[in-house]
């Protein structure tokens, strides 16, 4: 144990950790929704390869290709994280809003539209700081 760092409570980041516990399982519904909106895109980009959704599916593609070619060509434990790709947060967003699709039925529409207002609250409650 000698040269740890023994982190307590204390020593953590003021954030809201319940929200942001939350924000796992509220999560894969818009994971759901850019998948939905990374497959429309691929299908539809035989048709027209330089739309919107099509570029960014294949920005996407090639920074999840760059990151996984860095972890492979320099393989250290924790050296590809998410925040690599965060130069496509708007590919990300073009393609969730292309694949967002509400439900026929009216009660699994407002389900669908609750959930995201509850994952979009607990995004922004997880790191609110008083």
């Amino acid at each position: 144990l000698a040269g740890r760092i023994v982190r307590t409570v204390a020593d953590a980041p003021p954030w809201n950790y319940g929200p942001m516990i939350s924000q796992a399982a509220l999560g894969l519904l818009p994971t759901t929704f850019m998948l939905a909106g990374a497959w429309k895109a691929i299908r539809g980009a035989f048709r027209n390869p330089v739309s919107g959704p099509a570029i960014s599916a294949y920005l996407v593609a090639a920074y999840l290709g760059a990151v996984l070619y860095q972890s492979i060509a320099l393989p250290y434990y924790g050296h590809a994280r998410a925040s690599y790709t965060l130069g496509v947060i708007p590919c990300y967003a073009v393609l969730a809003a292309h694949g967002f699709r509400l439900p026929a039925n009216r009660w699994a529409a407002a389900g669908t539209c609750g959930l995201l207002a509850c994952s979009a609250v607990a995004a922004w409650a997880a790191y609110f700081v008083i």
